[in-house]
């Protein structure tokens, strides 16, 4: 069971913290990279599937013939990726 003491103690301590302090030992920052760590490897696992997806679009465009056509593709890719874009920034 908690003394009147010590809680009145507890309750002065909550409210002296600020809401934003963070304890900087070892297990504080063990704790931020066991949760946060894997965004490193997510980052890097989306910039390759980028790269898939960019070589992939210039497979597409190198396997038409026809010049014309090339540059037909190559228009609505870049109009599809402007509209993209504009839905994002909605």
């Amino acid at each position: 069971m908690v003394t009147k003491k010590e809680f009145n103690n507890s309750i002065k301590k909550a409210k002296d913290w600020d809401g934003k302090s963070r304890p900087s030992n070892d297990t504080y920052r063990d704790n931020w990279d066991r949760i946060f760590g894997e965004q490193r490897d997510l980052d890097e696992s989306y910039r390759q599937s980028k790269r898939n997806k960019a070589e992939r679009t210039k497979d597409i465009i190198d396997t038409v013939t026809s010049n014309d056509k090339k540059a037909d593709l190559v228009n609505t890719i870049i109009e599809r990726k402007r509209a993209e874009m504009h839905d994002k920034k909605k």
